[in-house]
């Protein structure tokens, strides 16, 4: 039976095997010579079927079924695919490299401890090459020369097959023992390189140097001579680099893992492995120690979620879903799988776009430099338009709470010119916004419709109601002042009405005093009319 990684498995395979089996109703007499070869034939299908290399020997492409040979060209075109992504997203990488997060230095070492070696390792592991390989002749040479000694020593009639068998027998023992204690090499290799691991930081190690271990020890390439104890390097320090409890993701994990694998020269199927066995010990985890805590619980599958989010972007997410089987492991649904990654890319692009103040300052060069960093994560426009907007209406809001409470002021402290500064600065700032829609998803003008504001709307009314006064406080209602009052209006969220009203009441008062002071002034009788001097005054 097949492997459950094997990607042969699949159910056409299984159905084409199905074929060769004899049903219960096409059952002939046993002295059928039909039934002879056709017994014969499924006995030789049954010996291969353990070998799932074997049975598809047997299926050349000819007798392969349609759907099976479609999902073997899928395959390879998808390991092709993603080889190619690799290749070119170097480029890719490097543009995207000013956004994303950059692995600290001061990190603790995951490799805090020696691990410990046998007898026979240490001494392979004190050898150098040409000493081992001649202490192993030496040893089969002395196992051969006791051989034929002990054989010399026998009586004459036996002498002669004695010293050949005895030679034999124990320069063949010896032999044996030399082959078993070389194996020994597949495992003090990897044990070196942890020792050597020991207090440094894994992505300070180099390609040159895990090659040099492997030279030590006669391994060309231990990434796949020693594949399980070189996943096993893998294996701590990708459990190192998932955030434990709430913590966040930084952003590097995915980057630092693909160069650590790429160093110690493990392929993705075995590092894939890696990745779900850090599921499963998370998994058992959270069920040791339970679900009563709803906090401990929300920890647990948060972990979960960052090993998740890790995995998909250290391998992509075409890959991951071909080498990372989550739904069938660990019985989490697609989208569970999208929820972890969403979430966390959602919170790795807010902390970069805070971080630049790309949004703040409506840089274009910082903004540009985001997109790149949105689409390296995967994530969809929606969920990067709704941060983008959220940090906009958090800008405004700060300065629009800092204007309410000077607005509120009283006397000397209450300074209405840093209140329409205030203000002017919120509309250009919409202004910006407005020029560069389109360069990123949620870019545009910023409304603070509902929201902490709703309760706020007072004193919204009492900041537009100042802003009013002081543009016209030289009795001049200008066109750019009502154009500002406008975009003021959709920026507060007010209505119509509501706007109209303080435009009506306020612009009343300063008739009223415009005409006072005219009256006062005795501008009014100077002038060529009554009627005139009035229109003078309401058209300010």
């Amino acid at each position: 039976r097949p492997d459950d990684g094997d990607a042969s498995a699949t159910s056409a395979t299984r159905a084409h095997d199905a074929s060769f089996e004899p049903s219960a109703t096409d059952r002939r007499p046993r002295d059928s010579p039909k039934t002879a070869r056709r017994d014969a034939f499924v006995k030789r299908i049954a010996r291969h079927r353990s070998c799932a290399r074997a049975r598809r020997a047997m299926m050349t492409t000819a007798t392969r079924r349609p759907a099976t040979t479609a999902r073997w060209t899928a395959t390879r075109d998808l390991v092709k695919k993603n080889s190619l992504r690799r290749t070119r997203g170097r480029a890719y990488a490097a543009r995207v490299r000013a956004s994303a997060p950059e692995p600290p230095t001061d990190r603790a070492s995951p490799f805090g401890f020696e691990r410990e070696m046998d007898a026979v390792e240490k001494q392979i592991a004190a050898l150098p090459t040409a000493a081992r390989l001649g202490a192993y002749g030496a040893l089969v040479a002395l196992g051969a020369g006791l051989g034929n000694a002990v054989g010399s020593a026998m009586p004459a009639n036996v002498r002669g097959g004695a010293k050949a068998a005895l030679t034999a027998v124990v320069g063949g023992g010896a032999a044996y023992g030399v082959s078993v204690a070389d194996k020994k090499r597949f495992t003090a290799a990897p044990k070196s390189l942890w020792n050597s691991l020991q207090g440094r930081d894994p992505l300070s190690v180099t390609a040159e140097e895990v090659n040099a271990m492997g030279a030590k020890f006669g391994i060309a390439n231990m990434g796949q001579s020693c594949a399980t104890a070189m996943t096993e390097l893998y294996d701590v320090y990708l459990m190192s680099l998932v955030p434990q409890g709430l913590d966040p993701v930084q952003g590097w994990e995915a980057a630092a893992l693909a160069q650590f694998r790429q160093t110690l020269g493990i392929d993705d199927a075995s590092a894939a492995q890696a990745h779900l066995e850090a599921g499963r010990r998370l998994f058992r985890k959270r069920i040791e120690l339970g679900s009563t805590d709803k906090e401990t619980d929300l920890e647990s599958r948060k972990e979960f979620q960052k090993l998740v989010f890790i995995s998909t972007q250290t391998f992509g997410e075409e890959q991951a879903r071909f080498l990372l089987p989550w739904k069938r492991v660990f019985r989490v649904s697609d989208a569970q799988v999208d929820l972890a990654n969403r979430d966390n890319a959602s919170q790795l692009l807010r902390t970069s776009l805070s971080k630049s103040n790309a949004i703040a300052n409506v840089d274009a060069a910082a903004i540009a430099s985001a997109a790149d960093y949105k689409a390296s994560l995967n994530l969809d426009d929606d969920a990067a338009g709704e941060i983008a907007q959220d940090l906009a209406t958090a800008h405004v809001a700060g300065i629009v709470n800092g204007t309410i409470t000077l607005n509120k002021e009283r006397g000397s402290a209450r300074d209405v010119g840093t209140i329409c500064k205030n203000v002017e600065q919120v509309l250009a700032y919409n202004v910006k916004l407005e020029g560069a829609q389109g360069s990123f998803p949620g870019v545009g003008p910023v409304t603070l419709f509902g929201g902490e504001f709703d309760s706020k709307m007072t004193e919204l009314k009492d900041v537009f109601r100042t802003y009013l006064e002081e543009g016209i406080k030289g009795y001049s209602f200008s066109a750019a002042l009502n154009d500002n009052l406008g975009k003021l209006r959709l920026v507060f969220g007010m209505g119509n009405k509501e706007a109209d009203d303080i435009i009506l009441a306020s612009t009343t008062a300063s008739y009223r005093l415009a005409l006072r002071d005219a009256v006062k002034s005795g501008s009014l009788d100077n002038a060529e009319s009554p009627a005139k001097g009035l229109q003078g005054l309401c058209e300010g």
